[in-house]
């Protein structure tokens, strides 16, 4: 009766981190926090403030003067350019993703990250969601370098925004349909918290900004943070192998208990 409690009790824990599991994973946490350290407490509990700068290699935004608490650890060194000063300014390179939306001086930004049906989804002013190709694309130009030429197109086309006669026309567009050609993989909506094994352990974000005078001029833009994920914490998959192998020790423990007292008795 004791050995058939504690397999019990084992078998319970089993369904316990299944259920957890199944539910939640441990970057669904990371995500929030990225998204309220970011957008909440930065620069005195203030949102981003930037200014704005196009730029043929990708729109620059800079932090604007006295505001350095952008975090830029998930790119790679961008390209110089005349009148920055590193020691003073944070900046990167992104992509604005409203067509119509013009913005100048000042801008004032936050992180978009919000329930949407059943789904969490990182999405325009205008309710454009950001699509897994779009990410994986913005993610290898800040992170690894991929060009920017004609790179904007190819996300606004994967966001539903712009339309092009056949992927074999935009270099980056052809990239992903190379990889698998359902485009709905590419055009499907995507969850900063998840696809990292696609992504990396990045998660990518529309960054909603306005003009920080009047709030107006709205434009959206992207952007890419490094998750934090803590190794003192196990993943999902490891809670469930470390409940097996629990479950597997405690019977092989009772079998050999039980072989013992036979060749005693």
């Amino acid at each position: 009766m004791k050995h058939t409690k504690t397999l019990a009790i084992l078998f319970a824990a089993i369904l316990v981190a299944t259920v957890f599991c199944g539910n939640y994973s441990f970057a669904d946490f990371d995500v929030k926090k990225i998204q309220e350290i970011q957008g909440t407490f930065v620069n005195g509990g203030n949102e981003f403030f930037f200014t704005y700068e196009e730029n043929p290699q990708g729109d620059i935004l800079t932090s604007a003067e006295g505001k350095e608490d952008v975090d830029i650890t998930a790119y790679s060194l961008p390209l110089g350019r005349s009148g920055y000063d590193a020691s003073q300014q944070a900046f990167f390179r992104t992509f604005c993703i409203e067509p119509d939306a013009p913005v100048e001086g000042t801008l004032v930004g936050t992180l978009n990250y919000e329930m949407k049906g059943t789904e969490w989804v990182t999405q325009t002013s205008e309710d454009n969601e950001l699509t897994l190709g779009a990410a994986i694309l913005y993610k290898e130009f800040a992170v690894d370098g991929r060009s920017a030429d004609s790179l904007r197109q190819a996300i606004l086309v994967l966001m539903g925004m712009d339309t092009i006669n056949s992927w074999s026309d935009n270099v980056h567009l052809q990239y992903l349909y190379e990889k698998n050609q359902f485009t709905d993989v590419w055009t499907a909506n995507y969850d900063p918290a998840q696809y990292h094994e696609l992504v990396g352990d990045y998660c990518v974000f529309v960054l909603d900004v306005v003009s920080a005078t009047d709030r107006s001029n709205r434009q959206d833009f992207l952007y890419i943070a490094k998750v934090n994920t803590s190794t003192d914490v196990p993943e999902p998959a490891s809670l469930l192998f470390w409940t097996l192998g629990g479950l597997g020790a405690a019977g092989t423990s009772w079998a050999r208990k039980r072989r013992m007292k036979k060749l005693s008795a």
